[in-house]
């Protein structure tokens, strides 16, 4: 759905730079493809591009999309046994908002019935690592992230199946098992192509003859799975902040969860920028916590947060000894340049 207005400029800025990318790659293939046909040397095919900033609420592609997600869910639950009992809720591009705030709507909207379950296990899949934040946020008992396998790409690893640089044995893109799923989801993906297929021309898309082609590429692109479970998560947090008190000191570790939360924010997030010299990639997480957990005892008296508010007199406490801190990060930075 249509996003916030705080991240309009982020996803603006990223389709004019598509956009852009796109004209680039066109001119340069142009100049090359003239330079082979002077020289006479075969021109090679041009490779079908896809505009991928169709993917925006209210373009026609969208709502095709939704169309064909309707019908498919539909089909699904007419026709197959794995799905008879289920309850789908579809929230296309109309409704207002981002998938995962939409789904932590839903949660929280779900928790004020008065049929709500405290030990419901909720799955959630996807590849944006603020799904962390937003899980912890919640303070369910039963959170998990469902999403792809991050593959560690830096230039010392070494597969030792295919002997490639840049990932391992176990994620290995030569490897079958990363390559194709298991026959029964294969059966599956080609009865769902089927499908799409009549339900496509019975309402009049023209299909490139090469469409099946790209389905199947795109089935064999499947990478594997890994589950995040946020309640290790939590335990694993509880153990760094209980550690960290002194003895008699008040604890409330869904407070502290919380706070954790909005440290992570001050490194930027989909919303807003991060801090001057704090970024992830450079550990600045891990820095931020250590520097909480040094205060928390004696400095800051109560949390940066409460009930989702932020407290501005121990935040200000805490920016102050972080800008303390930082001057040695500014100081080596200016070394390096």
């Amino acid at each position: 759905g249509v996003a916030p207005r705080a991240k309009m400029n982020q996803q603006r800025s990223r389709r004019f730079k598509a956009a852009k990318d796109i004209q680039e790659e066109e001119k340069a293939y142009a100049e090359l493809r003239a330079q082979f046909e002077s020289e006479g040397r075969e021109v090679p095919p041009k490779k079908m591009r896809w505009d991928s900033n169709v993917i925006t609420p209210g373009t026609p592609f969208m709502h095709r999309l939704a169309d064909a997600l309707t019908y498919y869910i539909q089909d699904r639950l007419a026709t197959n046994e794995n799905w008879k009992g289920l309850r789908v809720i579809f929230s296309d591009a109309t409704v207002p908002g981002e998938g995962e705030h939409k789904i932590m709507d839903f949660i929280r909207q779900q928790r004020k019935s008065g049929e709500f379950c405290p030990n419901l296990r909720h799955v959630l899949h996807g590849a944006d690592a603020d799904l962390i934040m937003l899980g912890l946020a919640t303070h369910e008992a039963n959170f998990s992230i469902l999403r792809e396998a991050v593959v560690d790409r830096t230039p010392e690893q070494v597969c030792s199946a295919c002997g490639a640089v840049g990932h391992s044995a176990e994620n290995c893109p030569a490897s079958s098992s990363v390559q194709a799923p298991d026959d029964r989801a294969f059966r599956v993906f080609e009865q769902d192509k089927r499908g799409l297929k009549r339900h496509l021309e019975a309402r009049g898309v023209e299909l490139r003859e090469d469409w099946a082609t790209g389905l199947e590429s795109h089935r064999r692109a499947w990478k594997p799975l890994q589950m995040l479970q946020l309640p290790v998560l939590r335990e694993y947090l509880a153990y760094e902040f209980i550690t960290s008190q002194e003895e008699g000191q008040s604890f409330d570790l869904e407070r502290c969860i919380d706070d954790f939360v909005f440290l992570c924010f001050l490194c930027g997030n989909d919303f807003l920028p991060h801090l001057p010299h704090q970024s992830i990639q450079r550990g600045s997480i891990d820095a931020l916590v250590q520097l909480y957990l040094q205060l928390r005892p004696q400095v800051l008296t109560d949390y940066l947060t409460r009930e989702g508010r932020v407290n501005l007199p121990e935040l200000y406490t805490f920016l102050h000894h972080l800008a303390i801190v930082e001057k040695e990060v500014v100081r080596r930075d200016l070394q390096r340049k």
